[in-house]
């Protein structure tokens, strides 16, 4: 989500700088009056006093373009999708030229707001056209892809019936990435909890912990803290437990034995809880960030995610298998058909040991 926020305020920031060069394209004065106001209500964030100046520089003429632009630029701060697709719509139609980028933005808001159709269409006229900038088409292109996902996905629905845990396992606070051994019948999760008044002078801080439940004559038993050593007083998350339930693999950061800004460890099961964490070392860490870890069914093959040079984007896809001598191998990228100049995250191998779902 916070890559989609970091796009539309790119472009929106590249709006606002066209847009004010440009001479406004209305013989009203009227108008210009009322769209002049709304530029500096918008440069002082006061969004609803700019709309409404926009509204009535339209209403006075609708087709002053610069107005329909910055009232979609306006609509996509405010997160008003309906009306910034509307408004890039009219903007497209009275000149589709006097800003190219338009019809790029048109279409990643119908993307974001699951017109997969539209959006595909304004996708694909943005890379006919041919008027983008080498990085907005790459951007374009990935959209483009997904769209076409997207809509192949709903042409062929997966029958999809999630069932809430109920409050054995779901509470108010925040309950996320659960691991669950191959028989299904243990469940560690992570909960954002509060930190106690004595750990910390901040009453509204939170951290990451494990909870840990097991499933007893068909129901899920009461979650406990699975408690130290694997709980401490900073975070600790994105556990892959092995299919035996007998090891524990997470995430830890900023830690004194820690190799990068997050690190990947491991525990294992003893009789009286969890053995003290360790960090997993090099060559799976390293002094980049390694983070969500997946440990394959039969144990041999560990995926992470990691932001180490020599990677295909930002954040990609990496395994590591256990040598012959026991340790755990150099760590290969999953290559061009997983990762991609973007952000690949959250890798889960499946109990078959032959697919893999990420995000």
């Amino acid at each position: 989500m916070f890559k989609w926020a970091i796009n539309i305020m790119f472009f929106a920031g590249l709006l606002s700088a066209v847009v004010a060069q440009q001479v406004p394209r209305t013989h009203s004065g009227k108008a210009l009056k009322h769209y002049n106001k709304a530029r500096t209500h918008y440069q002082f964030l006061d969004y609803d006093q700019a709309a409404s100046e926009l509204f009535n520089a339209i209403k006075t003429d609708n087709q002053f373009i610069d107005a329909h632009l910055l009232l979609a630029e306006l609509s996509v701060d405010r997160k008003d999708y309906p009306q910034a697709i509307e408004s890039y719509r009219t903007t497209i139609g009275i000149d589709p030229f006097f800003f190219p980028n338009a019809t790029y933005s048109l279409g990643h808001i119908e993307f974001l707001t699951g017109l997969y159709k539209e959006s595909k269409e304004h996708l694909e006229l943005f890379l006919k056209e041919g008027k983008g900038s080498k990085n907005l088409e790459e951007k374009a292109r990935k959209e483009l892809k997904n769209c076409e996902f997207a809509l192949k996905a709903i042409e062929n629905p997966v029958p999809f019936n999630p069932l809430n845990l109920g409050p054995n396992i779901n509470s108010n606070y925040d309950e996320y990435w659960p691991s669950l051994t191959a028989d299904g019948n243990t469940l560690v999760i992570t909960v954002l909890v509060p930190v106690r008044a004595e750990v910390s002078f901040q009453p509204t801080r939170k951290q990451e912990d494990f909870y840990i439940s097991h499933l007893e004559n068909g129901e899920w038993a009461k979650v406990e803290n699975i408690g130290r050593p694997l709980n401490t007083n900073q975070n600790e998350g994105a556990q892959s437990l092995s299919s035996d339930g007998h090891y524990m693999f997470f995430t830890a950061c900023k830690r004194k034995d820690g190799f990068g800004s997050c690190d990947i460890y491991y525990s294992m099961k003893i009789p009286k809880g969890w053995s003290p964490p360790v960090n997993i070392g090099r060559p799976v860490n390293s002094g980049s960030w390694e983070s969500q870890p997946s440990i394959s069914p039969d144990g041999r093959t560990l995926y992470f995610a990691s932001n180490r040079p020599e990677g295909k984007g930002k954040r990609d896809i990496w395994k590591s298998t256990v040598t012959k001598d026991g340790h755990w191998g150099e760590p290969e990228n999953l290559g061009d058909k997983i990762n991609t100049p973007g952000d690949e995250m959250s890798p889960f191998i499946h109990n078959d040991n032959q697919t893999l779902y990420f995000s």
